[in-house]
C-alpha cells in the first residue's frame, strides 16, 4: 500500500544499538558492581560482629567470676561455627576478643570497654569496615 522506501524485513540490530546497549550494560556494571560488593561484605562484618558481641559479653562474666579476662575461648561456653572469619581469638589483655577474615584481610577486634574496631593485615581499606561496626 504505502512504499516508505526500505524494507520490511528486520533481520537484526544495526551498529549503533548495538553499541548503545553495551555502553548502557557498562553504566549498570559500574554503579551496581560496587554496592552489591559491599553489601555482601556487610553481610559478613555482621556475622563477626554478632560473635563478637556474644564473646565479648561472655568474657565480662568470666572477668566477674574469676577477676581476670581469659586467653581460651573454649572456657567462655560459646561456640559458633564462622563461615567467613577464622576461629576466635581470646586474650587477656585488649582486644579482649578479636577475629580475621579468612581472606586475611582485616581483622575486627573489641576491647574490654565494648569499642570495636578493624586492623588491616595488608592493603585492604578499613574504612568501608568500620561503617557496619557498633559505635
Amino acid at each position: 500500500m504505502f512504499d516508505r522506501g526500505w524494507d520490511m524485513d528486520f533481520k537484526g540490530f544495526t551498529l549503533v544499538e548495538i553499541i548503545l546497549a553495551v555502553i548502557v550494560l557498562g553504566f549498570m556494571v559500574v554503579f551496581a558492581l560496587p554496592r552489591m560488593i559491599s553489601s555482601s561484605e556487610a553481610v559478613k562484618v555482621s556475622e563477626a560482629v554478632t560473635v563478637l558481641s556474644a564473646l565479648y559479653h561472655s568474657q565480662k562474666n568470666y572477668y566477674l567470676d574469676h577477676s581476670a579476662y581469659t586467653d581460651d575461648c573454649t572456657l567462655l561456653e560459646y561456640s559458633v561455627p564462622l563461615q567467613n572469619f577464622n576461629a576466635p581469638v581470646c586474650d587477656t589483655a585488649d582486644p579482649i576478643v578479636s577475629v580475621e577474615r579468612t581472606t586475611g584481610d582485616y581483622t575486627i577486634t573489641v576491647t574490654a570497654s565494648g569499642v570495636f574496631d578493624c586492623v588491616v593485615a595488608g592493603t585492604f581499606d578499613c574504612a568501608q569496615i568500620k561503617r557496619y561496626l557498633p559505635l
